[in-house]
């Protein structure tokens, strides 16, 4: 009985096309900016607060 259930054909996705849409394409590129600018603004204040170097704006 168990091996008639790993026989089994599996359903296909033929009915349901993996696309990505603009909106999709769109939300991933806001979201890899703002991780981008996030990560940067880390980086900026573990490489100020780190160094001995005193920069005057």
């Amino acid at each position: 009985m168990e091996t008639e259930s790993l026989t089994k054909p599996r359903p296909t996705t033929t009915n349901f096309p993996r696309t990505t849409t603009l909106r999709n394409k769109l939300g991933y590129a806001l979201g890899d900016v703002g991780n981008n600018f996030l990560f940067d603004m880390g980086q900026l204040y573990l490489t100020r607060s780190a160094s001995s170097v005193t920069m005057t704006y």
